[in-house]
């Protein structure tokens, strides 16, 4: 029986958030915590509930969200039920960890857990309530080896000529076909983009013309994204350079991939120490941006120095949960694969890179050659990542220390490359979700026959995607759950077109993922779900939603279970 505090740091147990633990399972065992993980005399933590208080007969109301998440739901959303993720965490839990805890700092609604500072003589105390279900970590971020701007780079001379009116991140945007997409009207229009960084200085001359219909500085709580006097006045920098390069729109100066789309800001990350820049503003951004109504997410962000490679499976670190979440209601959540060395001994991917519903991108060259920063894959239950990958090396930005430009590299700048690429897909086929997105990306992409560890499925190709129509006859028929309700197994068979492989992944109604079942391709046989999590632990009697996914597509099931030998386990 495991513990309710799962504090191990330098290798996280790979448990998931839908993993079984009893109220009793508490035993007290001794949390040993690094002296750098304090801060002060105390340590800060994700506090995880039992339910949104159905257990009290109590439950909590919906978080309002805007027209633009509705809309965006019903057009692309695999999700369901959406109340779970919208209903706040219970007021009763918060007062019950109350006289424990320090302070919190984020809540959770999908999650259902709050981010809190805690003495760790207190943990046993918190983890002993019978509304807790898991006490963990928060980890922090990690942005190494990514090179500091220049003071002033003179680029009135490009590799190439340019169109006057892009100025030189023309370049950058023609070597993954994104200008042929803007002559056909495509540029952003009608489209939502969170961008989440360590600020935005949105008084550049480059944001002139930028639509921003919303900031949040999760650091301070209030509104202004730049640099206040707080923080050093590096803050802003990199958030100023990535947004440029996804929506900039001074045209004779600079224009970004999406730069007539509208954007979210998101001031999530402190720049500085890492032991001071932690994950949960990054959870607390995107609950934010899905609720404004973002339609896709740059995060040129990660994490990893409190998880293990063994950790980037998809399923393990809280912002690959959150991530998921957001991709099941319809959001397409971009991230920067991360600036590891390449060769090293093992994969150097960050989370939430290893989402199996995030786009995590790689860098190259301007010759198309992968960077020597550039982190590979694959993810640690061997899927292939990076997804794709765009220019990174010598990026056209803007220039947080004047009114100019300057040049930048990392997987930070190609990240916003391919999700501003998203975003003009979106706006050209507003009918696409995810698997088609995903699907018309990665089959025409340079290296689509013979994807790697190393570039993924290559360089994009904005334009052959747009014109990628194969995924239109590719559909999942006949598909049939049996028995259902069921009280030990149920299967699931189905024919799919073309052959290819399948994935099950089952979920609560709340959306925790609970299992995961595969079907290689070419084999006919039904697949069974034997009503266990992914720690083969028997999960509780209620209705589970089955999210069937092949060659592109998607279908889902409603599922029922009853009948549970061991009571409630997920």
């Amino acid at each position: 029986m495991k513990s309710k505090v799962v504090l191990t740091f330098c290798v996280f147990l790979s448990l998931s958030f839908a993993s079984s633990v009893t109220n009793n399972a508490f035993a007290g065992n001794k949390v040993d915590i690094p002296a750098e993980r304090l801060i002060g005399d105390s340590i800060k933590v994700w506090i995880f509930f039992t339910d949104k208080g159905e257990s009290i007969g109590r439950i909590s109301k919906p978080t309002a969200v805007s027209s633009h998440a509705v809309t965006r739901r019903l057009a692309r959303a695999a999700a369901v039920d959406y109340t779970g993720f919208d209903r706040s965490v219970p007021d009763d839990y918060l007062a019950q960890i109350q006289p424990f805890i320090q302070r919190v700092d984020n809540q959770s609604r999908w999650l259902n857990a709050v981010s809190a500072y805690i003495r760790p003589a207190n943990l046993d105390n918190v983890a002993r309530l019978a509304c807790v279900k898991e006490i963990r970590s928060v980890a922090v971020y990690t942005r190494p080896n990514e090179p500091i701007p220049q003071d002033q780079v003179t680029l009135e001379k490009p590799s190439e000529p340019y169109p006057p009116e892009y100025g030189p991140s023309w370049t950058q945007m023609n070597q993954i076909q994104v200008p042929a997409l803007h002559t056909l009207g495509f540029k952003g229009e009608g489209i939502r983009i969170l961008v989440m960084d360590t600020g935005f200085r949105i008084d550049h001359p480059v944001f002139v013309n930028t639509d921003i219909a919303a900031t949040h500085d999760f650091i301070n709580d209030d509104e202004d994204v730049q640099d206040d006097g707080e923080i050093p006045a590096t803050q802003q920098s990199h958030g100023t350079q990535t947004l440029s390069v996804i929506g900039a729109n001074a045209p004779n100066l600079m224009l970004g991939v999406a730069y007539e789309a509208t954007f979210l800001l998101a001031k999530t990350e402190l720049y500085g120490p890492e032991n001071i820049t932690e994950e949960d503003d990054w959870v607390a951004g995107l609950e934010w941006g899905e609720a404004h109504g973002c339609d896709v997410v740059s995060s040129s962000l990660g994490y990893i120095d409190w998880y293990d490679y063994a950790d980037m499976d998809g399923n393990t670190a809280i912002t690959t949960k959150a991530a998921d979440i957001a991709a099941s209601l319809g959001v397409m959540v971009v991230n920067s694969i991360g600036n590891g060395q390449r060769v090293s001994a093992q994969p150097t991917l960050i989370a939430p890179s290893d989402g199996d519903s995030v786009f995590a991108i790689g860098a190259v060259t301007s010759a198309g050659e992968i960077t020597h920063f550039s982190s590979n894959g694959p993810s640690s239950d061997g899927r292939v990542k990076p997804d794709l990958c765009a220019w990174g090396a010598g990026n056209t930005v803007a220039n947080p220390s004047s009114n100019g430009l300057t040049t930048n590299s990392g997987t930070s700048f190609s990240c916003p490359l391919v999700a501003g690429t998203v975003a003009l897909l979106l706006e050209a086929k507003p009918e696409w979700k995810y698997g088609e997105i995903f699907e018309a990306l990665t089959s025409t992409a340079t290296r689509a026959d013979n994807p790697d560890s190393v570039y993924g499925y290559g360089l994009v190709r904005a334009f052959d995607a747009l014109n990628y129509e194969d995924h239109e006859a590719r559909n999942i028929v006949g598909i049939s759950a049996y028995p259902n309700p069921f009280s030990t197994t149920v299967s699931f068979d189905f024919e799919v077109t073309p052959i290819g492989e399948v994935e099950v992944r089952i979920y609560t109604v709340a959306g925790e993922k609970v299992a995961t079942l595969t079907r290689a391709i070419g084999d006919p046989a039904p697949l069974t779900w034997n009503g266990t999590n992914q720690d083969g632990e028997e999960v509780a009697d209620g209705v589970y939603i089955a999210y069937i996914t092949a060659s592109g597509t998607s279908e889902i099931r409603k599922i029922l279970k009853v009948g549970a030998r061991n009571g409630p386990g997920f």
